[in-house]
């Protein structure tokens, strides 16, 4: 046994008993005492191992440590959305399973037909119509408009273009990086924001205009071109507070969330309590309050999470997104291939942004916009892509970093 497979095995083991541990309780604090909890930590415990060995054996030994983080994420996910709602837990878990086979198939079929990605202006143009469609078609949700229902299945297309607008991205400026094809990319990114700019979709908008940044920074190595980024980003910031009311009342309560608590600042008020109740250690599974906390199964997730595990357990669901960011970042670095280096930086960067942009919201850090968290908030959409993405990832690291 290897000692990358004995940290694997310990990691297995601990993942099992914090599932183990936290169904247990669920079900415990049920009268009369309610299995369907055990029942379906046990499905996921099955599901994760079934994963992991096809992975070990059919998908070239990829990065396991990728596919372990980000089930420990979708663990305590699916435990604090089956605390909210059992509904939607179910829900989850189905999303989940299906997640963890794209995972397994992307890592599989990306080591071989990834160059047939190459057709940017095909991948490009596929987005944007995607996008359009969407402010045509799409349903207002939150405030946005960003959501299409497809034969009574919702899902956000924004989402599906975040893998798009990577592949786009790193095929075009893998060979393109004079100053003209830097102002043809911008072009698109634009293209990309201002169509998230009329869904009123401006979290979302910010992910992808920041990750755009990282992609002409990483393949030009130019520190000019993402100053210029930010200064328009600020210019953008600025637009859409004149333009918005919704983005004026998100960033007056975001400066002053104490003027109207019943009101605009509702949300991130209890959102507030909510982390500072749980202190430290938490008030323990179940014994938080989630139906003050609007939004709570998705965009507000994180802060039931710390109210119920504590401060810590907060703390260490962030050290695992930096240890999936990192552990990609090294991929990239130990690699020599262009168009890796680009995918490799520019996924682990876009969840990076949409991370810190929900978690910074949560915690009054940066005004709050409504993304999810990913692997963790309830969302089909958005396990699908976060899983496809760390597929691309786990391809592209094989052989890399061991």
């Amino acid at each position: 046994m290897t000692k990358a497979s004995r940290y694997y095995r310990v990691m297995l083991f601990t993942l099992y008993l914090f599932l183990i541990i936290c169904f247990l309780l669920l079900a415990l604090r049920s009268t009369p005492f309610d299995p369907k909890p055990i029942y379906m930590g046990l499905g996921y415990m099955a599901i994760i191992t079934i994963g992991f060995i096809t992975m070990r054996i059919f998908a070239l030994n990829g990065d396991a440590m990728l596919f372990l983080l980000s089930n420990f994420l979708c663990g305590i996910g699916l435990v604090m959305i089956y605390r909210v709602d059992e509904e939607l837990a179910y829900r989850q878990f189905i999303w989940i399973a299906g997640g963890i086979a794209v995972f397994i198939v992307i890592t599989f079929l990306f080591k071989y037909y990834g160059h047939m990605m190459n057709g940017y202006k095909i991948i490009a143009l596929l987005s944007l119509v995607l996008l359009a469609v969407t402010i045509i078609f799409g349903k207002e949700h939150g405030g946005s408009t960003n959501w299409l229902m497809i034969k009574g299945i919702q899902f956000q297309p924004s989402e599906f273009v975040k893998i798009l607008f990577c592949l786009a991205s790193a095929s075009f400026l893998k060979d393109h990086k004079q100053p003209r094809d830097v102002l043809i990319y911008t072009g698109f990114v634009l293209m990309v924001v201002l169509l998230l700019f009329i869904q009123k979709d401006l979290g979302t908008a910010i992910i992808f205009f920041l990750t755009g940044i990282v992609f002409v920074y990483t393949a030009t190595g130019k520190p000019a071109y993402p100053a210029i980024g930010l200064a328009m980003l600020a210019v953008g910031a600025v637009a859409s507070y004149l333009i918005f009311a919704h983005v004026r009342v998100r960033f007056d309560a975001w400066l002053n969330p104490w003027l109207d608590v019943p009101g605009k600042s509702y949300q991130i008020v209890q959102s507030l309590f909510a982390i500072g109740a749980g202190g430290l250690f938490g008030s323990g599974l179940g014994l938080g309050h989630p139906e003050y906390i609007p939004a709570v199964a998705t965009d507000l997730i994180f802060s039931i999470m710390v109210e119920e595990f504590g401060l810590l357990v907060g703390l260490a669901v962030i050290i695992i997104y930096l240890l999936i960011f990192v552990r990609a970042f090294l991929s990239a670095m130990a690699s020599n291939n262009a168009s890796k280096q680009l995918l490799l930086t520019g996924i682990s960067s876009m969840l990076a942004f949409q991370t810190f942009i929900i978690i910074g919201g949560v915690t009054k850090f940066i005004p709050l916009t409504g993304v999810t968290l990913p692997f963790v908030s309830y969302g089909g959409s958005s396990i699908l892509t976060s899983f496809c993405l760390l597929g691309i990832m786990n391809s592209l690291s094989i052989g890399e970093v061991q």
